[in-house]
């Protein structure tokens, strides 16, 4: 609102110098002040500009009124002269023109008594009429049917107007025809003429036979000069002439600087004659005038402005004084209320002084209150300690003192900083602060740096603090400290199968078992996403721990409730202090030499450190840093196993591809050792990938020395079952040899469909679909059930060696594998036995009609070139 006053009074005074009614420029003028004076009194705006406005407002119309009058008075004698000037102007142009209209019209009159013209008597004639001295036109032309016959005068350069067709002349022809048959006289220009400068064309018909004309060119040139004589020295003139279209500045005596002139226009025949005068002296005249009223206004509206100024400077500041007090106050209130603050003052006996907000704080009704009913109000844990404290601080020279205490408020208890100040031995004043959310949220801060997220127990940052301090303990006490780790096997299956929110619930069940199954001295801590910590303080290295480890292992694996029922595998690692390490790092590392043994070993259960742990840690770590050497440069081969049917080693229709290591350094790799640590890399799937394009290779260059509808089994990874890329590499594989999918068995575990994962099931029904074979590898050692086994691609089931050598040891062992056999039968699969090494499990199998058999009984795994000469004798 009190911007857009303002902007309306700045509007109506920048309005006032455009108009020119008195009562218009009066009502913007009382407008104007009106607005200024409500913003003025209602303080709303900048009181300064509001002043200078009004006063503005007072003093622009009458500037505006007296400057036109006084500017007018003065300029009324110069004005006067330049209208005389201006006369003469214009008596030199109507001369100019009637002139010489009326010689061509005497010369018309002779050429009308004489049909047939001759030069000498044309060239008499104008002589007579035009001599030399008064002569203005450049030439006086006697055409006949537009044909120029006679010119005058006959010099070099009219010479070459004899013969012109006149209507031929460009923008002048329509002229001289329409004169000619309308007989009336006519002006042409101003055009160029054929000279080739400027000028204006008297044409005169002749009356009479012969259809003639007469045409006079005079040069505007001409005109100018006559003009520039008659002008006075101190006035400018501007002269134009228009027609035909075009505009030519005869005169420009003005500049675009000269004030607006006295302008006159003269129109003859078609051609408009603009005439314009100004005055030197007049313009100085209105400068100084109007230089005068504006100076004079404009001391009289500072004048003014400084009235209205120090006035309203008195005022501000009687208002500035009195309200001094009252702001400070407000402003001291405002900022403790802010920070939710108050203060408090005392100068003699056991009363105190509260401030509003300290009382708002307090909830205490009025602002006096005892001492001994603010010590009351204390916490009684803080009673004491805060009361000694104080007393110590009055008999002391300190100045200040600070204190934190809980202040009952309401029903509860807050927590609140207070600084006590002393002036001199008996006045005392302070402030009281309520701290009670900063240390709320400070201890929630502190909780989160701590603790788990999710779980609620220790993080890993936390956990090493605690269990540094606990071998602390354990050192002064001569007794032991277990470190356990565990992990959840296989919890990305969880995920995948179940949900992220069912994955977060079973790390939290996880948690509330270890919690359960663990002393209060205990520290449970969450590591990471899938691996749990927990150290068992002053316990005895043997038996006890043993206890603890195995009912923890018992608890966790109870089943789940999630939206069914999990049976999660959990496997854990254990480490002691002094036994094994002396250090919280060292003792991790050995827990994590023991879960990364358990994983491997036994999967499920769990493994102490031992020092040949170390050793295997170590050949783990030389293995991993020597795979990507061995893909790279070559140190990885084949073999391959014939699998035989009917139980005769002629009858092979498959074999399967397996991978051999020969290194430089380590020699002989056996793939049961660098298989399972490559598999917990992503090296496993580079691995896989050379394994396929060699085995492509192979058969493309030796398939027609093969059996025929010979198959070749390739082993793939659980992550290379997964790869998302798998179909589109084996493609392109297919693609480059020229070989078949239908060539291949594509062999997978137990454990690699034990997820079920999106993206397993795609590329086993894409490579399905494309004609590969499916065989399910060590089966009877997983946790597969008959539903993954009817809902997968799969062709041959292949029971693992572990059944194979028990044939024969027992009636049990026996009944087993026969049951594995007359399963894979009934889903209508092709039974593979592994491991077959004697002649009674031949016998045994082939009873009962088990398709293929593969072992060191029959072949041991060879180069194909060893194969290939077998294959060929045979």
């Amino acid at each position: 609102m009190t911007r857009a006053l303002t902007g309306l009074a700045l509007v109506c005074l920048f309005s006032i110098p455009w108009l020119d009614s008195v009562w218009q420029e009066a009502t913007l003028a009382l407008l104007a002040l009106g607005s200024c004076g409500w913003v003025f009194f209602r303080r709303n705006g900048n009181t300064a500009l509001c002043l200078i406005l009004m006063a503005a407002c007072l003093v622009l119309p009458f500037v505006k009124w007296f400057e036109g009058a006084l500017a007018s008075k003065a300029q009324a004698a110069p004005l006067r002269a330049l209208n005389a000037d201006l006369d003469l102007a214009e008596k030199t142009v109507s001369q100019f023109f009637t002139n010489n209209d009326a010689i061509l019209n005497s010369i018309a009159i002779l050429a009308a008594q004489q049909a047939d013209i001759e030069s000498v008597i044309y060239h008499s004639w104008l002589r007579q009429l035009l001599p030399e001295p008064r002569n203005l036109f450049l030439n006086v032309a006697l055409s006949t049917n537009l044909v120029v016959r006679q010119v005058y005068p006959l010099n070099s350069a009219n010479q070459a107007v004899l013969g012109v067709d006149l209507n031929a002349v460009p923008g002048q022809g329509p002229y001289y025809r329409s004169a000619l048959m309308t007989q009336t006289s006519t002006l042409i220009g101003p055009v160029m003429l054929l000279q080739g400068f400027p000028g204006i064309i008297f044409v005169q018909p002749v009356t009479g036979p012969g259809r003639r004309l007469i045409s006079g060119v005079l040069a505007l040139d001409r005109l100018r000069l006559a003009l520039e004589e008659d002008g006075a020295a101190d006035t400018g003139l501007a002269v134009s002439v228009r027609g035909a279209g075009q505009t030519y500045s005869l005169v420009g005596g003005l500049s675009d600087t000269d004030p607006v002139p006295i302008k006159r226009v003269l129109k003859y025949d078609a051609i408009e004659i603009n005439l314009a005068m100004s005055s030197a002296a007049m313009h100085q005249i209105a400068i100084r005038s109007n230089t005068v009223t504006r100076l004079s206004a404009f001391a009289v509206w500072l004048c003014l402005s400084f009235v209205l100024g120090w006035q309203h400077l008195n005022f501000l500041q009687r208002e500035k004084q009195r309200k001094a007090l009252q702001k400070n106050e407000f402003e001291l209130m405002a900022a403790q209320r802010l920070g939710q603050m108050g203060s408090w003052w005392r100068d003699e006996g056991d009363r105190i002084q509260l401030s509003e907000p300290l009382q708002e704080l307090l909830n205490y009704p009025t602002a006096d209150m005892s001492v001994s009913d603010f010590l009351a109000l204390l916490h009684p844990d803080d009673r004491v300690k805060t009361t000694s404290r104080i007393r110590a601080f009055k008999g002391t020279d300190g100045d200040q003192l600070s204190l934190e205490h809980r202040v009952k408020i309401g029903d509860q208890f807050r927590w609140f900083e207070h600084r006590l100040a002393k002036t001199d031995a008996t006045r005392f004043s302070g402030y009281v602060r309520d701290i009670h959310n900063l240390r709320k949220r400070d201890e929630q801060v502190a909780q989160l740096e701590s603790n788990d997220s999710l779980t609620g127990v220790a993080n890993r940052h936390y956990f090493k603090q605690l269990t540094q301090k606990n071998l602390a303990v354990c050192a002064r006490r001569h007794s032991h400290l277990a470190l356990l780790l565990i992990n959840v096997d296989d919890f990305r299956a969880v995920n995948e199968k179940h949900g992220q929110l069912a994955g977060d619930e079973l790390l939290i069940q996880i948690t509330q078992r270890l919690i359960l199954g663990s002393r209060k001295s205990d520290c449970v801590a969450r590591l990471s996403g899938d691996t749990f910590a927990i150290a068992l303080v002053d316990i005895d290295k043997n038996k006890q721990s043993v206890i603890v480890v195995e009912k923890l292992l018992h608890s966790l694996k109870e089943p789940y409730q999630l939206d069914a029922d999990v049976y999660p595998q959990l496997t854990m690692g254990v480490s002691m202090y002094p036994d094994d390490a002396q250090d919280y790092e060292q003792l991790l590392q050995m827990a994590e030499s023991a879960l990364s043994s358990a994983k491997t070993h036994a999967r499920g259960n769990y493994r102490y450190y031992s020092p040949r742990l170390t050793k295997e840690n170590e050949r783990r770590q030389q293995i991993l840093s020597t795979l990507p050497a061995a893909i790279r440069n070559n140190y990885f081969r084949l073999v391959y196993q014939p699998r035989v049917s009917g139980g005769h080693p002629s009858h092979v229709h498959s074999m399967e591809a397996l991978l051999r290591w020969q290194d430089p350094v380590m020699g002989i790799v056996s793939p049961g050792e660098f298989i399972p640590i490559a598999e917990q890399t992503a090296l496993i799937s580079d691995i896989g990938y050379w394994v396929l394009e060699e085995v492509f290779a192979m058969m493309a260059q030796s398939q027609h020395s093969l059996p025929e509808n010979l198959s070749i089994s390739i082993n793939l990874s659980p992550k290379q079952l997964e790869d998302l890329h798998l179909v589109a590499t084996i493609t392109g594989l297919l693609g480059q040899y020229g070989v078949r999918a239908s060539q291949f068995e594509l062999e997978i575990t137990e454990y690699s469909i034990s997820s079920e994962s999106e993206a397993m099931m795609y590329n086993m029904r894409a490579l399905s679909n494309m004609g590969f074979k499916f065989a399910l590898d060590d089966f009877g050692t997983g946790y597969s059930n008959l539903g993954i086994l009817q809902s997968l691609p799969l062709n041959v089931l292949k029971v693992d060696i572990s059944f194979i050598r028990a044939i024969g040891t027992s009636v049990k062992s026996d009944e087993l594998v026969r049951a594995i056999l007359k399963m894979g039968h009934t889903l209508g699969l092709r039974v593979v036995a592994e491991g077959v090494e004697s002649a009674e499990q031949v016998r045994f199998l082939s009873a009962l009609d088990c398709e293929e058999l593969q072992g060191y009984y029959f072949f041991k795994p060879k180069p194909i070139e060893e194969l290939l000469e077998r294959f060929k004798r045979a």
